[in-house]
């Protein structure tokens, strides 16, 4: 059975999203017999002058610490950049379209389209599509992560989750920013120099690049596709910038 961009569109209107900006998390593969291009989603989606936000990673852009530089304490583990990476000698920019393959099928379909804006993080950039997107990934760099986030926390949007559970949430990442968590240093080929630090927007995560998935210090899998759509509003209240709280009672 196919899912058509029409009947995509009427679950938005029954979810009750209105017009507000959506970040949009997908597995469509989760679906099973269910046949869900990733053209319709995106158009269906679009319809009624939505936005639409994904994250759109692209960790082959990556390379190793420099070598005058010692390891940073508690940044997780850096052995996935250890070595010669696909990201030496090349320099990410918001016009590129490539992106890693663990983004799935809408993310890839987005980039293709006209008229997007992507974020100015050569790692973790989110990219957007609809009359808001330059607003909405504008604010980031990369040293600011989660602006796209914050952004559309301030605008009241939602995030949907399609096939995939909570853990594949971004934007618990950038909770955990605000609570005071320090975010994970990697590095890139910057054009004004050999090397550039950012933050990294897998904070309670390592990278393991030989099997493009995700997994916690215990090596437990830290998403699970399960058949679904779920989305929740954004809680501005949570995601609004604020000094650290840490080391206070």
């Amino acid at each position: 059975m196919q899912v058509s961009q029409r009947a995509i569109a009427s679950a938005a209107v029954r979810l009750g999203l209105g017009d507000r900006p959506l970040m949009v998390h997908s597995s469509l593969a989760s679906f099973g017999n269910l046949r869900v291009e990733p053209q319709a989603v995106l158009r269906g989606l679009l319809d009624g002058s939505r936005t639409i936000l994904v994250p759109s990673f692209s960790w082959t852009f990556g390379v190793p610490r420099p070598a005058h530089q010692a390891a940073l304490v508690q940044n997780g583990v850096e052995d996935g950049f250890a070595g010669p990476t696909a990201g030496a000698g090349r320099v990410y920019t918001p016009t590129s379209r490539e992106v890693d393959r663990d983004m799935g099928a809408v993310v890839g379909e987005l980039l293709r389209m006209r008229g997007i804006a992507r974020g100015m993080h050569p790692l973790n950039s989110f990219a957007a599509a609809g009359p808001d997107a330059k607003a909405l990934v504008s604010g980031q760099t990369g040293t600011d992560v989660y602006a796209p986030v914050r952004e559309l926390a301030r605008r009241d949007g939602h995030v949907l989750l399609m096939g995939v559970g909570l853990d594949s949430m971004t934007a618990l990442h950038a909770a955990e920013e605000r609570a005071g968590r320090r975010l994970f240093r990697r590095w890139p080929t910057d054009p004004t120099a050999s090397r550039s630090l950012l933050q990294s927007a897998v904070a309670p995560v390592v990278s393991v690049p030989s099997t493009r998935c995700w997994v916690d210090s215990s090596g437990a899998k830290l998403w699970v596709r399960a058949p679904g759509a779920y989305f929740r509003r954004m809680p501005r209240s949570i995601l609004q910038p604020q000094r650290s709280t840490r080391g206070r009672s």
